[in-house]
């Protein structure tokens, strides 16, 4: 997308929001993609080491505008029906660079407190186009005994989900977004 068209697209959200109306965000969530390098989602249970990890690796393609400095980013992961993990970020957690085009957080503390240890979201160039998304998570993960899992992303009002079956291992699941 063109410097000018998302500059297009980001003031008329600042002048439909400054009129009383939010942007507009998709209504159909969308799916989690893969054909990016290292499209996968890992579930590591660290039992007697600490919390356990979940790292999600994907590529989403919005049909909306979305800046998750200024809308927040939420993931959740479901077992079957029960929930396993869920963290926010609020907006203006996450810091924007790349001229707008990627937002990071890192907490280095999150490995022995839990939540989100680090979240890059950035814009993709090219072909695929969307964005790219990689999360490290720590938490209590002993709830994902089921190999059906439903990983969702939120970003601001746009929702992007995965329901497959991951692959079984010794210390965990494994799945690949593709």
């Amino acid at each position: 997308m063109s410097t000018l068209r998302r500059f297009a697209i980001a003031f008329g959200t600042v002048i439909a929001a400054a009129a009383g109306q939010g942007a507009e965000a998709q209504e159909i969530p969308q799916p989690l993609l893969g054909n990016c390098c290292s499209c996968t989602g890992a579930i590591r249970d660290d039992t007697g080491l600490g919390l356990d990890t979940i790292r999600v690796a994907t590529r989403v393609v919005p049909v909306s505008f979305m800046n998750p400095f200024d809308e927040g980013f939420t993931l959740e992961l479901v077992s079957g029906a029960v929930p396993v993990f869920s963290a926010s970020l609020a907006p203006g957690d996450m810091d924007e660079n790349l001229f707008g085009r990627r937002w990071t957080w890192h907490d280095p503390g999150a490995r022995s407190s839990g939540g989100f240890s680090r979240v890059l979201v950035q814009e993709m160039a090219g072909a695929l186009g969307g964005f790219l998304i990689h999360v490290y998570a720590y938490g209590d993960l002993s709830a994902a005994a089921d190999p059906s899992m439903t990983v969702r992303i939120a970003i601001g009002g746009d929702s992007f989900f995965d329901t497959s079956l991951w692959t079984e291992r010794d210390n965990g699941f494994r799945h690949g977004f593709w």
